[in-house]
């Protein structure tokens, strides 16, 4: 049962930091979500990998000096 509340818990940590726009929030949530998956060994890493790429994609697009 703890398994899946931490499988659970790590999912929302990285949906909640897709959907924030603020950076420092996105690394606490991110870093939530890494701690929270060290603790599961057999989780997939795929979702994390995913998450952490649109991100800085997401906040480099988002950067006003990218366009310069």
């Amino acid at each position: 049962m703890i398994k899946n509340s931490m499988e659970e818990a790590v999912t929302q940590c990285l949906q909640a930091a897709q959907h924030e726009f603020r950076p420092q929030t996105q690394k606490m949530l991110l870093r939530a979500a890494i701690f929270g998956k060290s603790f599961i060994p057999e989780i997939n890493p795929e979702p994390c990998k995913k998450a952490i790429f649109t991100l800085r994609v997401l906040n480099a697009v988002r950067d006003y000096r990218v366009g310069e």
